[in-house]
Formats: structure tokens, C-alpha cells, sequence
């Protein structure tokens, strides 16, 4: 689907050192380019899959325009979506008269699922597809063929199209693309720079991709119909390379007429879709930066055992972790895959129906390439070679092998599968009813020792909440270090709520956050810190708002902050925000829409359908994350707020948080605000927050808070800490703005960096 786009829409993109950045922390130290990857797809073949649902009107111009190419090396694929006007007989018509053609007919299923009937049975080493009622022009696949040989590491290209009306004329004045048009030729120059895809779709119709590309990340989502293309284009952009062709022409013609999805663009659902892709989209990038977990096994062959060494060297070095059979501490919070390395065929069946729970199953196979294969089952989601043929031995081209012989690029591949295997089993989650039995799950994510967490559990233990409609969740994010049972077994009582302990690895709240959510049975979960008190209708007041608003999807409550007795010196009330407390401005509960108001972590609550939606908590961001150790639940409001929900604060729920006295220091409170100001800066660098500030405007916002330190006016001691500890937050902020401005000018974008 194509959008309006205009000039100014480019200001609210992300910049491009930003862009720069996430690939840098995605990619590591191996290699992003799948350029020594080989598919058992037919050399030089590309395979053309258009889907058609009563379109019978333009369907033969479509036709005719693949017949005209100048390349004669393509297969059409015409999958029929249960049409009921002429398009099955039309469609007939050309299969009878070219062998190249075939037809294939399925009941209704919407796009993405012709689009995927196509793609299983294409047969091309290139794959593209097209509308029913769009023109390829003479050149479209010799252009991109030729280039796709020139750039072996680019993955998929786009290009240059025109726009045509109803009666095929070039239209040169059209509303959609319009700045990017040109008025004398009517070409539109698609964007270059690709990280735009990030804000809106600048891919077009014009487009190749490889058949690894589908092999290693699956085809197009049913979840994301109306914007299904646009999902797919992110989801090849976060994992591999994905590039403007070089061609400056345009080779391809959209047609926009009553009935097209572009004139559709502004439908609400469609808008409101893709704004919730992006923000799901947004979870993807955490995701690869996050560590993978593996299941390994291997056979007694040589070459498998020396695999099998190499690949848990690179794990090791790339801070990803195996894990035991117990997949308890990893599941949907972490990208699992389970790895057999083979050299003997028949034993490469699946042998242990436990494996079927990991969404990623690899197998690998180590033997001569000439050796006779078996045709394996569909269990493996991903079949690999470690040889230089492609399929191996027997094989047929659809059977969906890959090639390498490269350790490293191996790696590369089962990683990029898992997370995308992975993403695919969020969206089934998704797609699925809630249909979890109680109201809501309290979760108390800790890493410390027992003693700690037992104020909050026993609080938790006792509610105004009947116990059968809601449950305790305590997820142990050091497993192996402290041991929870005696508090659990203590306050098990039949009259008290199920309260269960959950293993999360690796480390990171942000992680044992979206592990809670995944083993929670409530509709609603409620975050509460280990060190909080809950008061008695915490749980109750959190149930009935919820209740009361169709519309809401995530809720804070009061956090009323216990200092320390005898309190430090220098302590006043004005510095009690640092240590989280909130106290909403009015007895009843509020609509919020500034971020700065956002409820947070020691009293935060959502939809458990919510959470899906956005991909669940930023583990880069929040504590014992890999960018700041500060702002994932901000930023998962930010995400919530900006899909359409509502998020408000509830002033009668109450939760009392007793801070460790040994928290309570100036070298923590200075700290606190240098990291508060590194995330703002942060976040603003990644456009998601609308904050008005630059180097000058930080640097002299804190030069006048230090001058009010100085000049002797009648304030408190802990009103002069407050701005001694604002003002070198907005230093540090200062500094994070300088290099962000100039940065950026110092170095090319990393398209440029690409062959």
C-alpha cells in the first residue's frame, strides 16, 4: 500500500546517526551480509506471484506486461483468491498458452495468504510479486536482475515507479508521492536512504528479493493484513539488506483508481494498523540486539562435533547462552532455537517431541554434499548445509535448503531464523483470544535476597480481591543465587492467591518483566517493585478501572515513598520523585497524555493484550540494559499511548515504597539524574519524544539552576541538592546533544557504505 507522503513529513524521522547506531548494535561483530549464503532456488529463474481477487478488469494488462519483458528467465504465478467474476478464466486462458504460466485457485483467504500460497510454490533464485491491476514495464526484471548480480550482498531492491490512472495514462500530477514526483516525465524518486522505512512505507510496488529472504524469515503475516507489504519490508530492513536500485527510471506502474488500496490510505483502520506495526516494529530491534537462547545436540560425526565447538565458541562471544531442556526461564521473552547438527540423514528426523515447543528447529547437516538425503519432515523450520551444494544431494529446489560453509555465517543464520521465528509466535498470541482465566496477575520481578521481596509478598498474599481472581508472580532474575521456596511455601494458604516463582535468564528487568507476562494467566498484569508495599485494595482498584474503561490500556496508581529513619541530612521532600514517588494532582482518576506524567515500574499496569501488541518491555533500555539502565516502562507507555490507548492514573491505588536506606546516598542521587537527562536526550535522538532542546538551551538551563545555588536566597538545603543534581544532569544532556548534532555531519550514512 502506498501513503501520501510530503516534504515534511521527513522532520519526524529518525536521524541518521540513530539509524547508524541500531545497526551497529544489532550487527555486532559478525557480519550482517548473507552474500556467501546459497539457496536451492533455480539460478537466474525469478518467480512472479500475482495474487488476484475479482479483477478481472485490468488482470490481461498485467498479464501481457510480464510476456513483454526482455527477460525471458521468469515463472508467473497467478493464485486465484476465490474470485467470482472472470479472473479464474482469463487466468486459464494464458496457462493454456505459455508453460511458463501457472494458475492456482484457493478459496477466499485475504492477500497476505495468496501471496504466501504463491511463494511455496515458487521455484525462482528471485522472487517478486505484483497486482492485478499494475504494469510491469519492459525492463523491470533485467534492471533488477542484473543489479541483484552486481550487489551479491544486497538482499532485496526497490525502485522507481509511476503512477497511472483508470484508463493506463501516466499520471503526472497525483497527490500520492507528490513531492517526490516529477512533473515532466512523472517518475517518482523513491527515497534512497531506507531508514524512512521506519516512519512510513517508501518501498513502493517495485521491488526483488532473493529466496533466502523467505527461506530465513517466512512469508507475509496474516496478522498485519491491510499493511502486510509494509511488514514485510521492515521485517527484511531489521534483518538484512535491503536497498534502493541504482536505476534512476522508473520500471514499474501503480495504478490508482477507485477501488485501490492507495485510495484507501486514509481509512481509519488502515492508519490506525500500521501506526500499532510500528510501534510492534519498534520491539523487533530490541529483539536482535537481545542474546539468543540455544538448544544444541549433534551425532557422533567428526565434522559435527567440530561444528558443534565452533558454534558454542561463537555463542559464547557474542553473549548468547545455552540453556538446559528447561526452557522455562526463556520462552516468548527470548528467542529460542533448537539446533541438531547431523552428518547421517536418517538420523536427522526429530526423535523428541519436547523440541516441538521451540518455535526455531534447525537442522543442520554435515555430510558430503553428493550424499543421498531423504526428504525430511516438516519439523524443521530450517534445513542448512555446511557444504559448498545447494540442495544437497537429491533434494528438490522447494524444499527449502540453505548453504554456507562459513561458522560465522552460520551463526548469522540460525539467529536471524530465531528471531524471526520468534516474531511469528508473538503474532500468533496475538491473533488468538484472551481467554486466561483470572483478572489480573501481580508480578514482583527481584534479584536480591529473599528478605527483600517478603514485605511486598506478604502484601500481595492479603487483598481486598477475591484470591481465585487474581495471582502472584514472583520472577527470580538470578536463578541459581537466592532461594525463594521457604517465602513461597509460607504463604501458601487456601484462602490466599496462587503465588508461583519463575526463572528468568539472562539478567535484565526489561527481560524478567516480559518473562512474567509470559507465564501470567490474568487479562491484566500489575508490576509492583520488590521492595513496595501493596496496600489493601491495590489489586481491586487496579481490576475496576480497568473494568470501567473499554478503552484503556495501561493504568498507574499512587507510590508514596518511605524514606529512611533517622533521613539523611540533606533530605526533604522536594527530592522524594527521585526515588519514584507519584502522587496524582487530584483524588480521581486522570487521563494522562504527558510523558512526564507516565505512571512507572513500582505501580504500573496494562492489558496483557496490550503488552502483546507493542512487543512487550525494551530490555536495551531499562535497568541492566545494553543502551541506559533507566526508562523502559516510559518507553512502553510512550508505545502504548502512541497505538491508540488510553493511560491513566488511578489515585486509589496505593502501593508504599520502602527504598534500601543504603540507596539513599547524594552519589545515588546525582547519579539517578545524570542517567534521567541521558534517556531523555536519548529518546529525543530517536524521535520519540517531541522535546524542544538543544546543546545551547541545556547547557544555559543549567548554568542558571547553579547560579540559584549560589545566590542566597531563603530555600532548604534539599531544594539546593535538587538543582545541584538538575543542573549536572543538564550537563550531561548538554554534552549527549553536542555529539548527536555533530556527529552525524562527520560520517556517511551507512547506505553509502554498501556495494
Amino acid at each position: 500500500m502506498i501513503r501520501t507522503l510530503h516534504l515534511q513529513d521527513l522532520f519526524c524521522s529518525p536521524s541518521q546517526w540513530t539509524y547508524r547506531q541500531m545497526l551497529k548494535e544489532r550487527d555486532g561483530c559478525l557480519p550482517r551480509s548473507f552474500e556467501d549464503v546459497r539457496c536451492d532456488g533455480i539460478p537466474g529463474l525469478v518467480s512472479i506471484v500475482l495474487p488476484v481477487y475479482n479483477g478481472m478488469r485490468y488482470l490481461a494488462e498485467a498479464v501481457d506486461s510480464v510476456l513483454a519483458q526482455d527477460y525471458d528467465k521468469w515463472e508467473l504465478i497467478i493464485v486465484d483468491d476465490g474470485s467470482t467474476d472472470d479472473s479464474a478464466t482469463i487466468a486459464r486462458s494464458y496457462a493454456d498458452r505459455d508453460k511458463r504460466i501457472r494458475y492456482v485457485h484457493q478459496d477466499n483467504q485475504t492477500l497476505p495468504a495468496a501471496l504466501n500460497t504463491g511463494h511455496s510454490l515458487s521455484r525462482g533464485e528471485y522472487i517478486t510479486w505484483t497486482s492485478d491491476d499494475n504494469r510491469l514495464k519492459k525492463s523491470f526484471l533485467s534492471v533488477l536482475v542484473q543489479e541483484m548480480k552486481e550487489r551479491p550482498s544486497v538482499d532485496m531492491l526497490y525502485a522507481n515507479l509511476e503512477v497511472i490512472d483508470e484508463e493506463g495514462e501516466i499520471t503526472k500530477d497525483h497527490d500520492y508521492y507528490r513531492d517526490f514526483q516529477s512533473s515532466s516525465r512523472g517518475t517518482i524518486q523513491l527515497p534512497r536512504h531506507i531508514s524512512m522505512l521506519h516512519v512510513w512505507n517508501c518501498v513502493g510496488a517495485a521491488f526483488l528479493y532473493r529466496r533466502r529472504v523467505i527461506t530465513l524469515l517466512g512469508s507475509y503475516s496474516l496478522y498485519w493484513c491491510l499493511c502486510e507489504d509494509y511488514d514485510f519490508f521492515l521485517r527484511v530492513n531489521s534483518q538484512m539488506i535491503l536497498r534502493h536500485t541504482h536505476c534512476k527510471e522508473a520500471i514499474y506502474q501503480y495504478r490508482v483508481h477507485r477501488a485501490s488500496l492507495t485510495s484507501q490510505s486514509g481509512n481509519a483502520l488502515i492508519d490506525k494498523k500500521m501506526r500499532q506495526l510500528q510501534a510492534y516494529d519498534d520491539s523487533r530491534w530490541d529483539l536482535l540486539s537481545a542474546p539468543l537462547a540455544w538448544h544444541m545436540r549433534h551425532d557422533n560425526n567428526e565434522n559435527s562435533i567440530a561444528l558443534y565447538e565452533e558454534l558454542k565458541r561463537l555463542i559464547d562471544q557474542q553473549g548468547h547462552y545455552l540453556v538446559e531442556d528447561n526452557t522455562q526461564a526463556v520462552f516468548w521473552a527470548s528467542p529460542t532455537v533448537d539446533v541438531f547438527i547431523s552428518g547421517d540423514p536418517a538420523s536427522s528426523q526429530p526423535a523428541e517431541e519436547k523440541t516441538q515447543d521451540r518455535p526455531a528447529r534447525i537442522l543442520i547437516f554435515t555430510g558430503e554434499a553428493s550424499e543421498c538425503v531423504p526428504r525430511l519432515s516438516d519439523f524443521w523450520t530450517l534445513k542448512v548445509t555446511h557444504t559448498n551444494q545447494c540442495p544437497p544431494g537429491n533434494c528438490a529446489p522447494e524444499e527449502g535448503w540453505l548453504a554456507t560453509t562459513k561458522a560465522a555465517s552460520l551463526f548469522h543464520l540460525i539467529h536471524a531464523h530465531g528471531c524471526a521465528r520468534h516474531d511469528r509466535e508473538a503474532e500468533k498470541k496475538l491473533q488468538s483470544p484472551d481467554e486466561n482465566a483470572l483478572d489480573i496477575s501481580v508480578i514482583v520481578c527481584t534479584n536480591r535476597p529473599p528478605e527483600y521481596c517478603e514485605r511486598a509478598l506478604r502484601s500481595l498474599a492479603n487483598q481486598s480481591l477475591p484470591a481465585t481472581d487474581y495471582e502472584v508472580l514472583l520472577v527470580n532474575n538470578a536463578p541459581g543465587q537466592f532461594p525463594y521456596g521457604d517465602i513461597v511455601s509460607a504463604l501458601a494458604r487456601p484462602d490466599a492467591p496462587e503465588i508461583r516463582e519463575i526463572r528468568a535468564l539472562p539478567g535484565g528487568l526489561s527481560h524478567a518483566r516480559n518473562v512474567g507476562a509470559a507465564a501470567a494467566r490474568g487479562r491484566i498484569l500489575l508490576y509492583m517493585d520488590d521492595d513496595a508495599e501493596a496496600d489493601f485494595h491495590l489489586v481491586e482498584k487496579t481490576v475496576e478501572a480497568y473494568e470501567n474503561r473499554q478503552e484503556l490500556g495501561a493504568a498507574g496508581g499512587c507510590i508514596i515513598l518511605q524514606p529512611p529513619d533517622p533521613a539523611p541530612w540533606w533530605w526533604g521532600k522536594e527530592l522524594a520523585r527521585f526515588w519514584s514517588e507519584l502522587m496524582p494532582d487530584t483524588g480521581e482518576t486522570q487521563l494522562v497524555t504527558d510523558w512526564l506524567q507516565f505512571p512507572y515500574g513500582a505501580n504500573l499496569s496494562m492489558r496483557r493484550s496490550v503488552l502483546l501488541q507493542t512487543g512487550g518491555f525494551r530490555s536495551r533500555y531499562g535497568p541492566g540494559g545494553r543502551v541506559v539502565q533507566w526508562s523502559d516502562d516510559t518507553l512502553l507507555c510512550l508505545q502504548i499511548f502512541d497505538a491508540g490507548h488510553d493511560i491513566v492514573l488511578i489515585p486509589e491505588a496505593v502501593v508504599h515504597h520502602h527504598v534500601d536506606p543504603k540507596r539513599f546516598s547524594l552519589r545515588i542521587l546525582f547519579r539517578m539524574c545524570r542517567q534521567s537527562y541521558g534517556t531523555m536526550v536519548l529518546m529525543m535522538q530517536e524521535k520519540r519524544l517531541a522535546v524542544k532542546m538543544n546543546f545551547f538551551t541545556a547547557l544555559l538551563r543549567a548554568m542558571i539552576r547553579l547560579a540559584l545555588v549560589c545566590v542566597p536566597l531563603p530555600r532548604s538545603t534539599a531544594w539546593r541538592v535538587e538543582q545541584l543534581a538538575l543542573s549536572q544532569g543538564l550537563v550531561v544532556a548538554a554534552y549527549a546533544l553536542f555529539k548527536g548534532t555533530f556527529r552525524p555531519l562527520l560520517s556517511p550514512p551507512p547506505e553509502s557504505q554498501d556495494k
